[in-house]
């Protein structure tokens, strides 16, 4: 479902924007902010996240919608909200992310973690060799005491990630999360179910959201 909804996010964006390559933007890892100003805030969040190693040494999942106009689009879905990813997002980067719906995304992660159990639990979703290198060996399913679910922490730590490489390299960035809801004709639809099941009004009334964040 996930890679529908991008995949249908991608259509949408391309009827009104131009999207280039990802490749024409550095792929987003710590390397690139090990010497900005933002290392410190960085640094901090990996170690209150429970890492392990000195220094971060990580790459996040390349840059999903790249336009031409200096923007970039993320989708993010059930597996990006839950306890993790609300401890990134009281980071002081994001005082520098004017536009980044902080407060949003902080609720959704108090609200939505028990979606993102539902599917975090199995197999490479709760943890992962390269997770447990950063984080440690996984708790039990399910169990968040102590060193919890590593892949949990690693994904959220790659948002993070993201968040800061675009602020670095002064690109405007727009989270879109499948909870945020849109107004239609005086009723509330979350973008997931705009996605995966929106009439061609809902698709528009989507479209029309994107391009005002683009021009807010």
């Amino acid at each position: 479902m996930e890679s529908y909804h991008l995949h249908k996010l991608i259509e949408l964006v391309e009827e009104n924007h131009r999207v280039i390559s990802s490749y024409n933007l550095p792929e987003p890892s710590y390397n690139l902010l090990k010497k900005s100003k933002y290392k410190e805030s960085i640094l901090k969040t990996y170690q209150l996240l429970g890492g392990k190693l000195a220094t971060p040494e990580i790459k996040a999942p390349n840059w999903q919608i790249v336009l031409e106009n200096n923007y970039i689009i993320i989708l993010d879905e059930v597996l990006h909200f839950n306890r993790y990813r609300l401890q990134t997002l009281r980071s002081e980067v994001y005082g520098y992310l004017n536009e980044f719906p902080v407060d949003h995304y902080r609720n959704f992660c108090r609200k939505h973690e028990r979606d993102c159990i539902k599917t975090g639990l199995a197999g490479k979703n709760w943890t992962f060799p390269l997770a447990e290198k950063h984080f440690g060996v996984a708790e039990e399913r399910g169990d968040f005491s102590k060193n919890g679910a590593p892949a949990w922490k690693l994904r959220a730590f790659e948002d993070f990630l993201q968040d800061g490489v675009a602020l670095h390299l002064q690109k405007k960035l727009i989270r879109i999360a499948t909870y945020h809801q849109l107004m239609i004709n005086r009723q509330l639809f979350k973008v997931g179910d705009v996605l995966t099941s929106g009439t061609q009004e809902h698709l528009k009334a989507l479209q029309n959201y994107i391009d005002r964040k683009m021009s807010s």
